[in-house]
C-alpha cells in the first residue's frame, strides 16, 4: 500500500502528458483510406474522437488555407479527390443487420427478395457509408470543420434487388466529388457507390449533399428567409396528393442509431441535442425517407419497379416526438411521384422530393 501511495503523485504528473500524446496522435494520424471491420483505426471510437478534435482546427463554412474558389466552385484536382475518399472492400450483406434496419424503420422485409418491385432495401446501403464519410470529414485534407455539417439533399439510384445484394461481394466506395460556395456557406457532394466485384457493375449509387454553414452569412440574412423556407406552399394542387400519417415516437433516434451505427448526438437525447444547440433530438433524415418510400410502395398500384431514383431535399428538422403527414401524388406518365412531409397542420415543410421508376 505504501508503494502504491508513493506512485500516486507520479501518476498524477504523467497523466496529463499521456492525454496530450493521445490527442496529438489522434490529430496527426490520418484515418485509413481502406476501411475494414478488424482495424481499430476503422472503429467508430477512433473516428468519432477525430470528429471533435478536428473541429478544433477547422472552421464551419470557411475554407482552410490552401484552397481556392473559382466562380462558385472549390478547385479540386485529382490528388484532392483521392485524399478525400475511402473504400471498404469485400463487403457482404448481413441479413440480420438488414432485418434490424427494417425493424427500426418499421417496414417489412420484402417477401420476394428477387422481385423487381422489392424496393425496401433501396435506402439501406446508405447506412453503410457512415464510416466512410466520417473518415473523409476528419481527414487533414478536408477543408471544413467536421462538426455542424447539415444534411441538405439526398439522391439515390438502384438497379439491384435484395437477392442481388445477398449474392454479391461488393466494394463500397465513397468520395467527395464536388464542393461549391453558396449564400449559406459551402455545399459538399459525397458520391457513394456499391460495386459488384464479380461483374464490375454498380448495383447502387447515391449523392449526399452536406452544408458547412457560414454563421456570419446566415445571421445577415435574418429570420425572415428561414421563416419563408418553413412555410412553403404545396408544390401543386393539394387535391392531387394522397396523405398518410407519420408518427415519430420517443426513442426513434435511438432505435435507428442502434440499427445503423449513426449515433450522432443530436439524434439521441434532449441533453445531447442541446450540446449541439438543438432544443430536442431530431429524427434521422434517412429514417424519414425510408418511411416515405414504404408509404408510397404500399399505396401505389401497380407498385413501382426497379430501377428507382429518389431525390429529396431536407427543409426543417423533425423533432422527436412528432406527428407528421406524408403526402404524395399519383405517378405521372413518366412514372414520377412527387412527395412531401409536413406537420399535421400542413404549414411546416420538412422534406420534399420525387421518386421515379424507369
Amino acid at each position: 500500500p505504501q508503494t502504491a501511495y508513493a506512485m500516486f503523485p507520479l501518476v498524477i504528473a504523467v497523466f496529463p502528458w499521456l492525454v496530450l500524446l493521445l490527442v496529438a496522435y489522434l490529430l496527426l494520424t490520418e484515418p485509413p483510406k481502406e476501411l475494414d471491420s478488424t482495424s481499430w483505426r476503422s472503429s467508430f471510437v477512433f473516428l468519432i474522437g477525430r470528429v471533435f478534435l478536428r473541429a478544433c482546427v477547422r472552421r464551419q463554412g470557411v475554407l482552410s488555407p490552401g484552397w481556392a474558389v473559382e466562380g462558385d466552385k472549390v478547385k479540386m484536382d485529382e490528388d484532392a479527390k483521392r485524399n478525400l475518399s475511402a473504400v471498404w472492400r469485400g463487403w457482404r450483406l448481413d441479413p440480420d443487420v438488414f432485418a434490424r434496419y427494417c425493424q427500426a424503420c418499421g417496414i417489412s422485409p420484402p417477401s420476394n427478395p428477387g422481385s423487381a418491385s422489392a424496393s425496401d432495401p433501396f435506402l439501406y446501403p446508405e447506412t453503410l457509408f457512415l464510416r466512410h464519410m466520417i473518415a473523409i470529414i476528419t481527414s487533414t485534407s478536408f477543408p471544413f470543420s467536421s462538426l455542424g455539417l447539415i444534411h441538405l439533399r439526398q439522391t439515390v439510384e438502384t438497379h439491384c434487388t435484395l437477392s442481388d445484394l445477398l449474392a454479391a461481394r461488393c466494394d463500397l466506395c465513397c468520395g467527395v466529388c464536388d464542393m461549391r460556395a453558396t449564400d449559406k456557406g459551402f455545399e459538399i457532394d459525397m458520391k457513394c457507390d456499391v460495386h459488384d466485384v464479380a461483374s464490375g457493375r454498380i448495383l447502387w449509387s447515391a449523392v449526399t449533399t452536406l452544408l458547412s454553414r457560414n454563421k456570419t452569412t446566415v445571421e445577415k440574412q435574418g429570420k425572415s428567409s428561414r421563416a419563408h423556407e418553413a412555410s412553403q406552399p404545396f408544390s401543386g394542387d393539394i387535391d392531387s396528393y394522397t396523405g398518410k400519417h407519420l408518427d415519430v415516437p420517443d426513442g426513434t433516434g435511438l432505435r435507428y442509431a442502434a440499427a445503423t451505427g449513426d449515433y450522432s448526438p443530436h439524434h439521441l437525447y434532449p441533453r445531447t441535442a442541446r450540446l449541439l444547440g438543438y432544443k430536442q433530438p431530431m429524427v434521422h433524415g434517412m429514417w424519414t425517407l425510408a418511411k416515405v418510400l414504404a408509404a408510397i410502395q404500399a399505396g401505389t398500384h401497380p407498385p413501382l419497379r426497379l430501377p428507382l431514383v429518389m431525390k429529396a431535399t431536407f427543409k426543417k428538422p423533425i423533432f422527436i416526438p412528432a406527428k407528421c403527414t406524408i403526402l404524395y401524388t399519383r405517378p405521372t406518365v413518366n412514372n414520377e411521384i412527387k412527395f412531401e412531409v409536413r406537420d399535421t397542420e400542413g404549414t411546416i415543410l420538412h422534406v420534399t422530393g420525387t421518386i421515379a421508376s424507369n
